[in-house]
């Protein structure tokens, strides 16, 4: 221990204290890792507090008779530097006067003196006027579950873990093999009002499932769930219980089982919502199926199972570990990697207990802090589009909770610690070398723009065979993989109606010949009228005729003639714009695009290079060229393909059956593949890879948010 932070000015404050641990404190000898830990329990509230060896040396020895003065010095001796400094001692009082685990006579606030009391009077006072998360304490459920767990105490047992092994094993597999229906359906319904008005209702029937289950797993293993009520979590009432109990359970098992059944409930919810979607084709049913499979597997697993984000998946971790408090403990580490750096003296002292638990702590720090970016960002991505507003507030909170704030905390740190008191200088310096080095590298150095959409390989209109009307193949000209040349008679279509609408014109025309003739000898004028009749019926003959002569499909280009087989069966009914056929030559493979005006704009500020990857070859990338850009923005797609309904990346408009009408304009580019023939992989989904010039990330990043703030506003980016 250091002497100059072995005294604390405030000890005189406590040395004359003799403090009694509470009646009610349970105390816990817990293994873990080769180090011996003392957990102090209290199982009315479920707080507890871990405390290392030297820290029981001291709470140990607490018995109400002895004061703080002789505990300390007592501790001092037998542990020499390994023994807490008068300021831990502090601490460690403080905390566990506030967890209301000690008490003494004639006690000042301790708490307090750290300034500790007031940080979390003043959070809970926050936390409980927010709106978006406020926690309505209801019942207690002591008696309910007294009631109801002896008989389903079975719930826990080894077969119906396996039952439900072989339940979630059978979703994976449906999962898999739906997987891609599944992707396009969660695509196209994911962000519409009527989806999401399904899962927030939804949600909270999921959610009192899931936690009834952690108060059956506390309950059976003979805890004590004292409390239950309602979160308002982002205006959405979602049932609570406390099962902080199951921290005074000493078999890791039965912890590790509390923290896990609530996920494996929403899992077995997530297959059995799976299969309802895959065996039925009613609507509402479907939606919410979709809806529960959603809420119970992906967002389970992305979340509340993963042990990065701090709930279920993260506590089992702790408990798997033996590590209580694995979070706030990595950033305790990294935060004091950080303060180490800075110049200040022992910040890294107790910040770890052996090399491998600081590796530990340091790896889950910032793969945690890293996936918590990741996740954050892609949500705000995911909401752009159809909610921008939505998207705005929730960057603001992020960049205020990820950035700005401990910025904030960082600047106070280095102003006005104490503990930076005779090399303050030298910690200003370092962090201005590395705000220099952040600046450069966000600010100064190009890094890579790319723009990755998905678009459809495409053949021009001139090689497509589509019929020109409705009607049937009458005689086919030429056969499938047949050379054909530009002008070559491929098919022959008959129209009866178009016939019979021929027949009648040509009928009228030759009475209008006559009474035209007529008209000559006897009324000049009426003849006027009727040639002014025939003229125009004239005018229609030849549309008409011209009609006709489209009844006889021609190449439209020198190639090989592909046909379907459905093509090939003369008498076959046609509906107008159907293809009948494909005329291939060797014209490298053609792609279309759609992109964003955003997007769009990137790519007219100065030529990308280009990569594409087929559908059936993902694993090769083959070298295109931006070939054309088609003059204005539209909102007709090429290809329904490329529309959200079909797993495209376009939003389109819901009322449009086809998936054809996007919701915002869009540009249309085509983009050539050389060396791969045009008549492979037609209709399939290519991923176009569009390499900008670098550029900084500040300038990416503010692009963007005056892309969301425009969009927000109702304007184009």
């Amino acid at each position: 221990m250091l002497i100059d932070t072995l005294d604390s000015p405030l000890w005189y404050r406590v040395a004359e204290l003799r403090p009694r641990l509470r009646p009610h404190v349970r105390v816990q000898r817990r293994e873990a890792n080769g180090q011996v830990w003392y957990m102090l329990i209290d199982p009315s509230s479920g707080r507890f507090h871990r405390l290392d060896r030297s820290a029981w040396e001291l709470v140990g020895r607490i018995n109400g008779r002895d004061t703080v003065q002789t505990l300390w010095d007592t501790v001092h001796h037998r542990l020499g530097e390994a023994a807490p400094s008068q300021h831990e001692a502090i601490t460690l009082l403080s905390q566990m006067a506030q967890a209301d685990l000690i008490a003494a006579d004639a006690c000042p606030d301790l708490p307090a003196l750290l300034g500790g009391q007031r940080r979390r009077q003043r959070a809970k006072r926050i936390a409980a006027a927010n709106p978006l998360a406020f926690r309505l304490p209801l019942v207690n459920p002591t008696r309910l579950l007294d009631r109801i767990a002896p008989a389903l105490r079975w719930l826990f047992t080894p077969a119906v873990f396996l039952l439900w092994l072989l339940l979630v094993g059978a979703g994976a597999v449906l999962a898999l093999g739906w997987a891609a229906p599944l992707g396009q359906a969660l695509q196209a319904q994911a962000t519409s009002p009527q989806f999401i008005l399904t899962m927030w209702l939804a949600y909270p029937v999921v959610k009192g499932l899931h936690e009834m289950a952690h108060a059956l797993a506390v309950r059976s293993f003979g805890g004590s769930v004292r409390e239950m009520g309602v979160t308002l979590l982002m205006l959405t009432p979602v049932p609570y219980v406390d099962a902080s109990a199951a921290i005074a359970f000493p078999q890791r098992h039965r912890r590790i089982a509390v923290s896990a059944v609530g996920v494996m409930v929403e899992l077995a919810l997530a297959s059995l919502a799976l299969a309802v979607w895959t065996a039925t084709d009613h609507p509402g049913l479907r939606e919410v199926a979709l809806a529960v499979v959603l809420l119970c597997g992906l967002s389970t697993l992305l979340f509340n199972a993963n042990p990065l984000m701090r709930f279920d998946g993260y506590f089992m971790l702790c408990d798997a570990l033996e590590q209580p408090n694995l979070g706030p403990r990595a950033d305790t580490l990294l935060k004091a990697l950080l303060q180490r750096a800075l110049g200040q003296r022992g910040a890294l002292d107790g910040a770890a207990h052996s090399t491998g638990e600081a590796l530990l702590l340091g790896a889950y720090g910032l793969a945690s802090l890293a996936y918590r970016v990741v996740v954050s960002v892609g949500l705000v991505m995911w909401l752009h589009q159809p909610y921008p507003l939505l998207a705005l507030a929730l960057a603001v909170l992020l960049a205020f909770s990820l950035l700005l704030r401990p910025l904030a905390q960082g600047l106070g740190w280095l102003l006005w610690d104490a503990r930076l008191a005779g090399h303050r200088a030298r910690a200003l310096s370092m962090a201005a070398v590395l705000a220099a080095a952040a600046v450069a590298g966000l600010g100064v150095l190009p890094a890579p723009l790319v723009t990755v959409q998905q678009g459809v390989v495409w053949l021009p209109d001139k090689a497509v065979l589509r019929a020109p009307i409705d009607g049937t193949l009458e005689k086919l000209e030429q056969l499938d993989d047949a050379a054909v040349a530009e002008g070559e008679p491929i098919a022959t279509l008959q129209s009866l109606e178009l016939r019979n609408e021929r027949e009648t014109a040509q009928a009228k025309a030759v009475r209008l010949d006559v009474e035209y003739y007529q008209a000559m000898l006897e009324d000049p004028t009426r003849a006027q009228r009727v040639a002014a009749e025939r003229d125009a019926l004239q005018a229609q003959l030849l549309r008409l005729d011209e009609r006709v002569a489209t009844l006889q499909l021609k190449a439209g280009a020198t190639g090989r003639l592909v046909l379907p087989r459905t093509a090939e069966r003369e008498g076959h009914p046609l509906t107008q714009g159907t293809e009948l056929g494909y005329v291939l030559n060797n014209e490298p493979l053609l792609v279309k695009l759609a992109l964003t005006e955003a997007q769009a704009a990137l790519v007219r500020r100065a030529p990308p290079q280009v990569s594409v990857r087929l559908a059936g070859r993902v694993e090769e990338v083959l070298p295109a060229v931006l070939e054309r850009e088609q003059p204005g923005a539209t909102r007709h797609l090429p290809s329904a393909v490329l529309g959200s309904p079909a797993g495209g990346p376009i939003a389109t408009d819901p009322g449009d059956r086809e998936g054809r009408t996007a919701l915002q304009p869009v540009t249309l580019l085509d983009i050539r593949v050389p060396g791969v023939p045009g008549g492979q992989a037609i209709g399939q989904r290519a991923w176009v890879r569009l390499e900008h010039p670098g550029e900084p990330l500040v300038l990416q990043w503010a692009r963007q948010v005056r892309q969301l703030f425009l969009r927000s506003l109702g304007a184009r980016p």
